[in-house]
């Protein structure tokens, strides 16, 4: 009867889940900028028992998938990500899961690799552009970046994260771009912090 109702329990935190695998926050070195802490633990520990069980339950790995990547254990992750895309082969989740664990250990190819496959059937495909745009970064390939943040742009001219990176890109190649892009982001979001800091750093510099 207690497995049965932690299985329910999964299936409805699913979709809660499903939008947290794909907006957990990376910074530019692939870590994740989200917090492990007594609420994760406990549902980790519920899942270690429940994927004896069901192995190949594909949400079960696909939240243990998650939670290792979000206790910084990258490989434990990439397991259960794998495990999930062999379960659901079209579920994009878990190889979105497997690009920032990717990310995470700097194995770039690989991560390009799967961002590639999204790209091909899902051209506008929010987040595997963010996550390949990270990864053309980390190989100092900031001309596609920069293609890349501009196509997600021309969707949407007010997406504050593609904005932010753009900005970034662009500060040592056009100054006055960068600034540009910078004040831009303030008008939208004026308590944006990561804008203020590139502001304030940009305008210390001289001409």
């Amino acid at each position: 009867m207690k497995i049965a109702i932690l299985i329910i329990s999964l299936l409805l935190s699913s979709t809660t889940y499903l939008s947290a695998v794909r907006v957990s926050k990376v910074d530019s070195s692939g870590k994740v900028a989200t917090l492990y802490g007594e609420k994760e633990e406990k549902e980790f520990q519920n899942l270690l028992k429940l994927n004896k069980r069901f192995p190949q339950a594909y949400v079960i790995n696909l939240k243990l998938g998650n939670l290792y990547y979000l206790k910084g254990d990258y490989f434990n992750s990439i397991k259960h990500y794998k495990r999930a895309s062999l379960v659901a082969t079209s579920a994009i989740e878990p190889k979105l899961g497997l690009v920032r664990d990717y990310l995470a250990i700097r194995d770039i190819d690989k991560a390009l690799a799967i961002t590639d496959s999204i790209v091909k059937l899902d051209f506008y495909n929010y987040y595997a552009n963010y996550y390949q745009l990270l990864a053309l970064k980390m190989k100092a390939q900031d001309d596609n970046a920069i293609e890349i943040a501009k196509r997600m742009l021309n969707l949407n001219p007010k997406d504050l994260l593609f904005l932010q990176e753009l900005g970034k890109l662009y500060i040592d190649r056009d100054r006055i771009k960068a600034l540009r892009i910078f004040k831009r982001i303030l008008k939208l979001d004026p308590n944006n912090s990561i804008a203020k800091k590139y502001l304030t750093t940009l305008l210390k510099v001289k001409h």
